[in-house]
């Protein structure tokens, strides 16, 4: 939901995370490529070191570069912007002090009403996208219940990044315990990952419910006596429960602030896949465990646990309709480490995918999400991978001076890291590479028109590569990458 911030923010967003995984930019660079004014790009720099303090995006002889202090991380920049937005501050208001007016909300925020009126449009414009909004006068949120739930616990995440800031510890905590404690009298598995998500997701139910506002469909919630529910029986949860939200713990009341994992379409085990009388759950539950089966076969790698990491990845992505992120995707970082290092696995997956879902529609998003579940749950897959990957070989072989391949050399170790296999040649073993070598998939040099009879791809770099060709460079190793796939 990016597009809510206002577009000095979201230009400034872009430009820290254009930043995020350089060294050093020249500025002329940052405002080719984001189609940004140096001048307004300066202007921006100032804000931004003015508002995330003490990370900051510095100036040095050669460019500039974001600066993130070994105590901090890239969620506080995320938190910042969200923290400094009217319209995230508006929308989190509205959450925890519903019925408010315009004119209430305009007085709290010291703006006008029309600014209050465009705040809510803005708002809108995303919200009912996900069949959602805040409406009336007093407002309030109306819609579809577990997207509201989804973004208020999603925004509260990012927001605040320690979790005591939004909630007392001592609530978070306890919630925690009960989450563990259903869990483990039903025999269901759940990840720290997952765990936090959950604790929010059950503590803004919460609020929902103390408010009155919580709107369920009676039709999808299951019967309290379809699960152990003697948690609620404990005395000591009772009392803490009845302390910190003043509400009674009982068996209806657990149903529905953990309605998101107890509703029709959830299972967690054979016997509640027994019991379901849906025909359309059980057979995507069965294509998810023919996804797992076949990805075990393919990649010939053991998996003892398959049938149960297919139910965990189906209740996942039915549990995720949309992204339950604002504005970053905490995975996004992993997804980068599937693509340069296991390409493989990410091919032989979408391939298997498009076998078994051809007329479904599974976003970008959910497909993260059950990569993560295979690389958290089967044990046996990340050390295999390790052993049996392949990387693209790239050869060095430079006229310039005696320090040119090396710099060419450096460069793309700092770029590619362990994604590639590198080689230095000398310009007199330029005959052997071009007529005998069928041992690299890529040639890097720097004397022109080099014409190869093996196959391998060649790519001449200026002194100092451009960006073009280093973009090109890029196309290459990507499409060695799918002809390594292919071939194993």
């Amino acid at each position: 939901m990016r597009k809510i911030l206002q577009n000095q923010q979201l230009r400034q967003l872009e430009i820290v995370e254009f930043l995020l995984d350089k060294q050093s930019v020249l500025l002329k660079d940052v405002s080719q490529e984001l189609y940004i004014s140096e001048k307004t790009i300066r202007k921006d720099i100032r804000a931004i070191n003015h508002i995330f303090s003490p990370i900051e995006i510095s100036a040095n002889g050669e460019g500039i570069s974001l600066v993130i202090p070994n105590n901090y991380s890239i969620d506080f920049i995320y938190s910042c912007f969200l923290e400094q937005s009217l319209e995230y501050s508006i929308a989190e208001y509205c959450f925890f002090y519903p019925n408010m007016t315009i004119e209430k909300l305009a007085k709290e925020y010291q703006v006008s009403d029309s600014t209050i009126r465009r705040t809510l449009n803005r708002l809108n414009s995303e919200f009912k996208k996900h069949d959602f909004e805040l409406s009336g006068n007093p407002i309030i949120y109306s819609g579809d219940e577990l997207h509201i739930i989804m973004f208020i616990s999603a925004l509260l995440k990012e927001k605040y990044t320690m979790r005591e800031s939004i909630f007392p510890i001592d609530q978070f905590m306890f919630i925690q315990e009960l989450i563990h404690s259903f869990y483990k009298k039903n025999k269901m598995i759940i990840d720290d990952f997952e765990e936090q998500k959950l604790t929010l997701f059950v503590l803004t139910s919460i609020i929902r419910r103390q408010q009155n506002t919580m709107k369920l469909i009676p039709s999808l919630m299951r019967s309290p006596n379809e699960f152990d529910f003697t948690v609620v029986h404990d005395a000591d949860y009772k009392m803490k429960y009845s302390l910190y939200f003043n509400r009674a713990l009982t068996e209806d009341e657990l149903a529905i602030i953990f309605w998101i994992i107890l509703n029709k379409t959830h299972v967690f085990n054979d016997g509640n896949i027994i019991s379901i009388e849906d025909s359309l759950v059980k057979r995507k539950i069965e294509d998810y465990r023919m996804l797992v089966n076949n990805m075990k076969k393919r990649l010939g790698i053991a998996f003892e646990n398959a049938d149960d990491v297919a139910l965990e990845m189906y209740n996942l992505v039915i549990m995720k309709p949309s992204k339950d992120y604002i504005l970053h995707d905490p995975l996004s970082e992993f997804e980068k480490e599937l693509r340069a290092n296991y390409f493989d696995f990410n091919y032989i997956f979408d391939e298997i995918c498009e076998d078994i879902f051809p007329n479904d529609t599974y976003t970008t998003y959910q497909k993260r999400y059950m990569k993560y579940q295979l690389f958290t749950q089967w044990s046996e897959l990340y050390p295999q991978l390790k052993q049996t990957i392949k990387k693209p070989r790239v050869a060095i072989i430079s006229n310039k001076h005696t320090g040119h391949a090396d710099f060419l050399y450096n460069k793309l170790k700092y770029i590619y890291k362990d994604r590639i296999d590198i080689e230095i040649f000398s310009f007199k073993q330029l005959s052997i590479i071009i007529e005998k070598t069928n041992d690299f998939h890529i040639l890097v040099t720097s004397i022109q028109g080099v014409v190869v009879k093996n196959g391998m791809r060649v790519i001449n770099f200026s002194i100092f590569p451009t960006s073009h060709e280093l973009y090109e460079l890029d196309l290459m190793i990507n499409e060695v990458k799918i002809e390594l796939t292919q071939e194993s």
